[in-house]
């Protein structure tokens, strides 16, 4: 009697191991955006900006292949063997220099504008000095398409982004040396010719960094166009459109975002180092606690919500975060314990992410509506948040703010009048 009831309980166990190992299917939308991460691909713009700091008697676009090249081996021998990634990459003593000084400054930050508007540089020299690198970022911006190639992982090398802020901030120097030798038309049309294409490449980015990074561009441009037009007194006539949804659309990088954590899921499933490394737990009792495909689907449920959010007009999303409620907490299953643990791990403020650019649109707002901000008909300009406050001036009077559901640190939301 014993006997069989021991048996009867083996059985029993067995059955319940074995009823945890079974992991769901793949969400179809979720299995779509990870093929086409996958998706074999090209970008002579990607492999540009992979090389745009060589050196100036090198070809970027070489370097920039040679090295997506090397990330891309590196990334499969990563896979094989489950190590990190780790290539030899281009030497840092032959990188093209980037301007630093004062004219460098993070435009957000207190006396930036002042320090551009200053006419105490030599500006021709400064430009001849970084003549390639000026060049560089001129080509690149002429490029109409752009896709991130190398794989999507936390050890991913980032594009060299900073080389395409140093070359925007050179072109915003010779465009106010411009203006400040009587080519104030002249300025005001190249900075509208800029700020097309920065929106252009805002469109193209499928990574949060690059996106974010066009975006601070454009806020900056909007501003110096604002800065300008009050300072000599010449009217913008033509308004400004307000980000549009294909501008301020999510999807491209929170694939790439999602496919990271997707990828990490299947590398963790029945791994013997999941615990801890050099660890050699068995496979099914990994499986016991952790599913891959469950813990991912949850996952794309986020992250699904998140391009939806992004894709909300402004007053929409206004509304929704008014109404929403801090009680995201994911909860833990039997099922998968501890993939719901790791789907707990913190992550970026994405709703801060979208708020930026709706915040832009105020700033946009503001800059259509100079004309009754000189006039002080302040009332009669509307939060497109759809908020009931009126545009406050700064305590030194130089710039007019919208209110927003965040703090705006990068004065997203201001618009500069004056210096």
């Amino acid at each position: 009697m014993f006997k069989k009831i021991a048996i009867s309980l083996l059985l029993v166990l067995v059955a319940i191991i074995g009823l945890l190992q079974i992991d769901d299917e793949l969400h179809p939308e979720a299995a779509l955006w990870v093929e086409q991460i996958k998706a074999n691909g090209d970008s002579q713009a990607y492999y540009y900006l992979m090389g745009i700091f060589a050196k100036s008697d090198e070809n970027p676009s070489d370097v920039g292949l040679q090295r997506y090249q090397a990330i891309r081996v590196s990334q499969e021998k990563s896979d094989a063997n489950k190590t990190i990634v780790s290539f030899k990459d281009y030497p840092d003593e032959k990188k093209l220099p980037i301007p630093t000084g004062e004219k460098f400054c993070k435009y957000w930050e207190a006396g930036c504008l002042e320090n551009l508007l200053k006419n105490d540089a030599d500006i021709p020299a400064l430009l001849l000095n970084n003549a390639v690198l000026f060049e560089r970022y001129q080509k690149f911006m002429q490029f109409d398409e752009f896709r991130t190639l190398s794989k999507p992982t936390l050890s991913e090398p980032i594009s060299p982004f900073q080389y395409l802020t140093a070359g925007h901030r050179l072109e915003s120097l010779m465009i106010l040396d411009k203006a400040q030798k009587g080519e104030q038309q002249v300025a005001i049309k190249d900075l509208s010719n800029k700020i097309i294409l920065l929106r252009n490449k805002i469109k193209l980015q499928d990574t949060f960094v690059g996106k974010m990074v066009f975006l601070h561009m454009l806020s900056e441009s909007i501003d110096i166009m604002s800065t300008l037009s009050n300072r000599y007194d010449i009217p913008i006539s033509e308004s400004l459109t307000a980000l549009t949804k294909v501008e301020r659309d999510f999807l491209l990088p929170v694939q790439r975002e999602f496919y990271m954590g997707y990828d990490m899921y299947q590398k963790l499933d029945r791994n013997p180092e999941f615990l801890e490394q050099g660890g050699n737990i068995p496979g099914w009792i990994v499986r016991i606690l952790f599913k891959p495909n469950i813990s991912s689907n949850y996952s794309f449920s986020v992250m699904s919500d998140i391009v939806n959010k992004s894709q909300m007009e402004q007053k929409e999303f206004s509304e929704f975060m008014t109404a929403r409620t801090i009680d995201d907490e994911v909860g833990y299953s039997l099922r998968n314990y501890t993939g719901d643990v790791l789907n707990k791990v913190a992550k970026p403020n994405f709703m801060e992410y979208i708020a930026r650019f709706h915040d832009v649109n105020c700033k946009i707002v503001l800059f259509n509506n100079m004309s009754l901000i000189n006039e002080d008909k302040l009332e009669e300009i509307k939060n497109p948040y759809g908020l009931n406050d009126k545009p406050v001036f700064s305590k030194d009077g130089k710039k007019i703010c919208f209110d927003g559901p965040f703090e705006d640190d990068r004065n997203f939301r201001c618009l500069m009048l004056k210096i």
